[in-house]
C-alpha cells in the first residue's frame, strides 16, 4: 500500500504536461508583465472608458451609475471591485511609505489627504494598476483557453499546444497589456465557451445555468453576441439527440435554456496568427472535422461568425484590436493541429528522439513570427515612452520665442510642460495636411519647427487601400508616392529629434524637424514647357503607376502670357494618386532646381480642397537627369 502511494506521488510529481503547462504560464505571465511598464504612453484615446476612469468616477461619486455608456457596465464593475480592494489600500500605503509625516500628523483629515495626495494625483497610477489587473485576466485567458480545448477534445496535450500558441501571441499579449475592453471580452467568451464544452458531455440544469450566466457576461463585456450560436447549435444537438420526438421537443424547449444578461483578413493572417499558426490551424480544423466532429464544428461555428461579422459585415477589423476575443479559438484549433502533427511524427519515425526533433523544429518554424514579434514588443515596451524622450530633446533643442506647427492634440500631449511651452514663449500654428504640411507651405507660414506625428502618415496610407479587393498586403509602393509620405519624407531630411518604435509597439511616435528659410538666388531658366504647339505635347499620365496612358490635349485658346496651355481631362483613377510626367532633361549636381506652374481650374476650388502639386525627381542613372511631374493625391481617399 505504501509503495502504490509513493508510486503515485512521484508519478503526480514528475507529470510533463503540468510541468510545462507551468512553464508556459509562468512565461506568458512574464511576457504580458514585462511589457506594461512602461510599456504604451497614457494617452491611448480610448484606454479606460470601459475600464478605470469610469471605476474611478463610479468610486469618488459613491454610485454605480456609469458616466457614459460607451461600453456595458460589466468591466467597470469589476475594475471597481478591485478598485475598492486593491487600488486604494495600495495608493495609501505608497503614501505612508513615501510620505509618512502627511498621514501620520493628519490622522484625523483623512478624507482631506485623499482628495488632495491620492485623488488628484494618481491618475497614472490608477492606469498602471488597472493594466496589471488585464495581465491577470490575460493569464486567465490562457488558463482557460487550455481548460477548453482539453475539455473539448479530451486532451491535455492539445490543450497544453492551444496554451503555448495563445501564449506567444503578439495580439494577445498586447491586450493583456492595456486596459480596453478587448482583453476582457476575450475571456469571458473563452470562459463562455468552455462552460459550454462541459455542457457538451454534461446537459444538466447546472451547467445550462452557468452558461446561460457565462454568456451573459461574455455580451455585458463589450455587446458582442458570439457565444450564442455555438451554444445554439449545441442545444438543437443535444434536442436532436434523444431517441423519441417527445423526447426531441422537451429538450429543445426546456426550461433549464437561461439567457441571462443580454445586454482585412490580411491583417489577420500576417499579424494577429502569422502564417505558421495559420497552417496549424488549418491542419486541426481539417482532422478536427474528421475526428471530432461536433467540438470542431463548435469552434467554427464562433470562428466563422466572428469573421463573417468582423471581416465582412461591419468592416470591424479596421480596428485590429477587435481580433482579439476569436485568437484563444485559433490557438485551440492550432493546438489541435500540433497534436495531430506529433501522432503522425511518432506513427511514422520509429526513433522517438528524432521524431521528438522533427517537431521542435516544426513548432519553432510555426511560431518563429510570434516570438521575433513578441521580442521586438517586449523590448519596445520596456524602454521610456516616446513622449518623454520627446520632450527632453525638444527642451534641449528648441530655440527661445520660435513658431512650431502642430497638430492640436500633439502640441497638447507633448508641450504641456511649462519648460517648454511658457518658459520659452514659443508660438504655435497648426499643421493640416490640406493646407500646411509640406516644406513649402510650412515655409509660408513662417513656422521654425514642425512636430510631425506619424500617425498622419500611416493613417493616410492605410484607409485607401483597405477597401479594395485588390490588395493582400500594403502597397507600399503607391504609398511612398502618395502627398502625405513625399511631404513627410522631406521634412524628415531636417530632422532635430525623433522617437519612433517599430510597428510591434504601438506608440505616439513623432519626429521635431526644423524648416530652413527659403532659398534666395538668382534663378536660371534651364527647360520650359510652354505648350504652345503640338510638339510640346510630350507630357505621359501614369495612372495609380499602372500602364502608361494620355488625357492630355493641346488647348490653344488657353494661356497664362501667352496663347497655349496643357488641357488635363477628367479622369477616374484607380488609386488615390495621378501623376503627369515630362520628360527628363538633364541637370547639373551641386545646383538647386526650383520648378514653377500655373494652373487654372474652371471652377473655384477652395484651398483645403486643392490636391494637386509639383515634384521633382532626381534619376540615379550614369548621366544626371530630372523629371518634373504634377500629382493629385492630397486627399484621402
Amino acid at each position: 500500500m505504501i509503495k502504490r502511494i509513493k508510486k503515485k506521488i512521484l508519478k503526480v510529481k514528475f507529470d510533463k504536461i503540468k510541468i510545462l503547462l507551468l512553464v508556459i504560464l509562468i512565461a506568458g505571465f512574464l511576457i504580458r508583465v514585462l511589457g506594461v511598464y512602461p510599456g504604451y504612453s497614457p494617452y491611448h484615446p480610448d484606454e479606460g472608458k470601459a475600464g478605470y476612469s469610469s471605476a474611478w468616477f463610479m468610486f469618488m461619486n459613491r454610485t454605480l451609475d456609469l458616466p457614459h455608456y460607451h461600453y456595458p457596465a460589466l468591466i467597470p464593475t469589476i475594475e471597481l471591485f478591485f478598485m475598492v480592494l486593491f487600488f486604494i489600500p495600495i495608493l495609501w500605503i505608497k503614501l505612508l511609505t513615501t510620505n509618512p509625516d502627511i498621514v501620520l500628523s493628519n490622522l484625523n483629515k483623512l478624507p482631506e489627504i485623499f482628495q488632495n495626495y491620492i485623488a488628484l494625483r494618481s491618475d497614472v497610477e490608477i492606469m498602471f494598476l488597472s493594466r496589471y489587473l488585464m495581465v491577470a485576466f490575460g493569464v486567465l485567458t490562457l488558463v482557460f483557453s487550455y481548460l477548453t480545448a482539453k475539455t473539448l477534445f479530451s486532451s491535455r496535450r492539445i490543450g497544453l499546444f492551444t496554451a503555448l500558441v495563445l501564449a506567444v501571441n503578439l495580439r494577445a499579449v498586447s491586450s493583456s497589456q492595456l486596459d480596453l475592453p478587448d482583453g476582457y471580452s476575450g475571456f469571458f467568451l473563452i470562459l463562455a465557451f468552455y462552460i459550454l464544452s462541459r455542457l457538451k458531455d454534461n446537459p444538466s440544469l447546472k451547467f445550462y445555468i452557468l452558461s446561460g450566466v457565462s454568456i451573459g457576461l461574455a455580451i455585458s463585456a463589450k455587446l458582442q453576441f458570439f457565444s450564442l450560436l455555438p451554444f445554439s447549435v449545441l442545444h438543437l444537438y443535444l434536442a436532436l439527440k434523444q431517441k423519441t420526438v417527445k423526447g426531441k421537443l422537451i429538450t429543445l424547449f426546456s426550461k433549464k435554456v437561461f439567457f441571462w444578461g443580454l445586454t482585412g483578413l490580411s491583417y489577420f493572417y500576417h499579424i494577429v496568427l502569422t502564417p505558421g499558426v495559420v497552417a496549424l490551424s488549418l491542419v486541426g480544423l481539417i482532422v478536427g472535422l474528421i475526428r471530432h466532429r461536433l467540438s470542431t464544428f463548435l469552434v467554427l461555428c464562433l470562428v466563422a461568425f466572428y469573421l463573417y461579422y468582423f471581416i465582412y459585415l461591419t468592416r470591424g477589423w479596421f480596428y485590429p484590436r477587435n481580433f482579439v476575443s476569436v485568437v484563444p479559438f485559433f490557438a485551440i484549433l492550432a493546438g489541435l493541429g500540433l497534436e495531430n502533427v506529433w501522432n503522425f511524427l511518432n506513427s511514422h519515425i520509429k526513433k522517438i528522439s528524432l521524431a521528438t526533433g522533427i517537431f521542435i523544429v516544426i513548432i519553432s518554424l510555426a511560431l518563429f513570427g510570434s516570438i521575433r514579434n513578441l521580442i521586438v514588443h517586449t523590448v519596445s515596451y520596456s524602454k521610456p515612452w516616446n513622449i518623454v524622450t520627446m520632450r527632453s530633446c525638444i527642451e534641449k533643442n528648441v530655440a527661445f520665442g520660435k513658431t512650431v506647427a502642430a497638430h492640436p492634440t500633439d502640441k497638447y500631449i507633448l508641450f504641456s510642460l511649462p519648460s517648454i511651452d511658457v518658459n520659452k514663449k514659443l508660438n504655435f500654428i497648426p499643421i493640416n495636411i490640406e493646407t500646411s504640411y509640406s516644406l513649402a507651405e510650412l515655409q509660408e507660414e513662417k513656422a521654425d519647427y514642425a512636430l510631425v506625428g506619424l500617425d498622419v502618415v500611416g493613417d493616410s496610407n492605410s484607409v485607401w487601400w483597405m477597401t479594395k479587393p485588390n490588395y493582400w498586403d500594403k502597397p507600399v509602393g503607391v504609398a511612398k508616392n502618395l502627398f502625405v509620405s513625399l511631404a513627410a519624407v522631406e521634412l524628415f531630411q531636417n530632422t532635430v529629434c525623433s522617437s519612433v518604435k517599430p510597428w510591434q509597439a504601438v506608440e505616439n511616435n513623432y519626429a521635431f524637424v526644423s524648416i530652413p528659410s527659403p532659398t534666395a538666388t538668382e534663378w536660371e531658366k534651364v527647360e520650359a514647357f510652354e505648350f504652345d504647339s503640338e510638339s510640346g505635347l510630350t507630357w505621359k499620365k501614369v495612372d495609380g503607376f499602372f500602364g502608361l496612358g494620355n488625357n492630355l490635349i493641346l488647348d490653344k485658346e488657353e494661356g497664362r502670357q501667352k496663347e497655349g496651355a496643357l488641357k488635363i481631362i477628367s479622369v477616374t483613377p484607380k488609386l488615390p494618386v495621378v501623376r503627369w510626367v515630362s520628360p527628363v532633361f538633364e541637370v547639373v549636381p551641386g545646383k538647386v532646381y526650383k520648378a514653377e506652374a500655373w494652373i487654372k481650374s474652371t471652377v473655384p476650388v477652395e484651398q483645403k480642397r486643392r490636391d494637386g502639386f509639383l515634384r521633382l525627381d532626381f534619376l540615379n542613372t550614369p548621366t544626371n537627369f530630372l523629371s518634373l511631374a504634377i500629382y493629385t493625391s492630397r486627399l484621402k481617399a
